[in-house]
């Protein structure tokens, strides 16, 4: 798993603001977040990007939480293909589209005491789809949301709530 080198904020309602990289995540239908991950991974290695996110009891373990609103189950990843982001950017300054790749579910596992809580179904496959990541690569994406408002602090710590990048071998 890669946690990101960079996160850095864009709001459509304030097209000419400026943010620099921080660790808030913030996501509503105004708001998007641009995130890059640099990697060095085997050569012929494949990732994918995927929303972890402890569940009820994880959460206060760590002192962590987040605020949510509407539906996210289906937060959009768009590849952006920039190499470099700058460091700091705009709605009106940020890469383009280029391509969706996919959705992530940023909702809480099932607890491991409640078997009811179970998702069937849910994360069968990668969310969004493989890609190559070998040798040193980077990926720079857009994580929209059209149907929901997220806030959170990305922390590198346990457990893990991020969007990060998974690596297979």
């Amino acid at each position: 798993m890669w946690f990101p080198s960079y996160i850095v904020r864009a709001n459509a309602e304030e097209p000419d603001r400026t943010y620099t990289t921080s660790s808030s995540v913030t996501l509503s239908p105004s708001d998007s977040m641009f995130i890059r991950w640099h990697m060095k991974n085997p050569a012929n290695s494949t990732c994918y990007v995927v929303a972890a996110v402890p569940t009820k009891s994880q959460l206060q373990s760590g002192s962590k939480s987040y605020v949510s609103d509407g539906d996210t189950s289906a937060i959009e990843i768009w590849n952006v293909s920039y190499w470099d982001l700058p460091a700091a950017l705009s709605w009106n300054t940020r890469p383009p589209r280029q391509s969706l790749m996919g959705t992530v579910n940023f909702t809480p596992g099932p607890e491991a005491d409640d078997p009811r809580e179970g998702r069937d179904g849910m994360e069968l496959r990668p969310p969004t789809p493989l890609f190559d990541c070998g040798g040193d690569s980077r990926i720079a994406v857009e994580v929209a949301c059209s149907d929901c408002k997220l806030n959170f602090e990305q922390i590198f710590s346990d457990p893990p709530m991020a969007f990060d990048v998974w690596v297979l071998e």
